[in-house]
């Protein structure tokens, strides 16, 4: 069975996942390397240069602003690196290891890294849930909370990603936010989702969480 539910036949038990869309790509028995594996269709838009990743991240911001989150005119800083990259700054609140992270939260200046070599709608997808992290602290908001933190980023990008709903990388996206088993990242998307639904809007959310920091409860909203 793919990640993407497709059954496999016994001769094809082998194949290994692209780690962008999740289509078969390859077997176990090929020479590629291990931490990336692309099948055809992912490998034609990858994102192997820093343009290429301006362009990803362009397309984003605009996103954002749409949905009423824009980021401003101050310069974003984002950079393509490698597992080791990521390695070095990564803050474990998962056994898996990230494909992006936002560098400096505590400073004045945030840095975006994402693994080089991944498709494009992969990066974007990556980059609308690390820039929500920027635009918090761009914005005073300060939360604490992983499970809160990571909920809210998940959940912009599952908006992002439903204003691309016409394409199929994008539906399989937001499929895997929402099922996804993990206590901090899965679970508080639906947290966030849960609380949307109570407080009306994702702003109306983000306006309680700037004061109260944490998710709301029904009284807390039937009082406010």
């Amino acid at each position: 069975m793919t990640p993407r539910g497709n059954r496999l036949c016994s001769s094809h038990m082998d194949v290994v996942p692209c780690s962008s869309c999740g289509r078969p790509a390859r077997t176990h028995d090929s020479r590629e390397p291990e931490s990336i594996t692309l099948c055809p269709v992912c490998q034609k838009n990858s994102v192997e240069t820093g343009q290429a990743l301006k362009a990803c991240v362009r397309k984003v911001c605009r996103g954002m602003n749409h949905l009423g989150f824009p980021l401003g005119a101050r310069k974003i800083k984002a950079s393509l690196t490698d597992e080791e990259g990521i390695r070095r700054h990564m803050v474990a609140l998962s056994d898996k290891l990230p494909s992006a992270l936002v560098v400096g939260k505590g400073s004045s200046s945030q840095e975006v890294l994402v693994r080089a070599g991944l498709s494009d709608e992969h990066t974007m997808a990556l980059l609308s849930h690390e820039l929500f992290h920027v635009w918090l602290i761009r914005n005073g908001i300060q939360v604490d909370e992983p499970v809160l933190l990571e909920g809210l980023c998940e959940y912009m990008q599952w908006l992002w990603l439903r204003r691309r709903h016409h394409k199929e990388d994008a539906r399989y996206r937001c499929k895997l936010l929402e099922t996804n088993p993990d206590e901090i990242y899965g679970g508080g998307f639906r947290n966030c989702r849960s609380a949307v639904q109570l407080t009306g809007s994702f702003g109306s959310l983000i306006e309680h969480v700037r004061t109260k920091k944490s998710f709301p409860h029904k009284e807390t909203v039937r009082t406010t």
